[in-house]
């Protein structure tokens, strides 16, 4: 099985709502993968790592290193940025620092979101069908 991979030109993007000119924020990323937003910084997975950047752009920081492969989503609050992988949902400090799990779950797909003092995802796990 043939496994896609990111290039060198991978980017973070942005245009207005209302359509426009794409803008690039950063270049050159290994792989990324996820994306959240909160009122100051962009949020989002490479291969290896949880990474943060203003809105406008400029020299990515990471926040913590993890196993991309297995992330299928990201979302951001007030406190954390939170994503969910097989086996779990982990929380990532806004400062960066350790992530850890705060819920456990099912192998399989999801999708992530983050609401007042709840975090909720999608619990989808894998059919084997021979």
């Amino acid at each position: 099985m043939a496994r896609i991979t990111g290039t060198s030109s991978s980017a973070v993007m942005k245009v207005s709502l209302d359509g426009g000119t794409p803008v690039t924020l950063a270049s050159g990323l290994s792989a990324p993968g996820h994306i959240a937003v909160d009122a100051s910084s962009v949020y989002f997975t490479t291969s290896g790592a949880v990474m943060k950047m203003p809105l406008q752009g400029g020299t990515p920081t990471t926040l913590a290193f993890i196993d991309e492969s297995e992330t299928d989503g990201l979302a951001v609050n007030a406190t954390g940025v939170y994503r969910i992988q097989i086996g779990g949902v982990w929380k990532v400090p806004l400062g960066g620092g350790t992530s850890t799990m705060i819920a456990s779950r099912r192998d399989g797909h999801g999708a992530i979101a983050v609401l007042g003092t709840s975090v909720f995802w999608l619990d989808n796990p894998l059919q084997i069908i021979d």
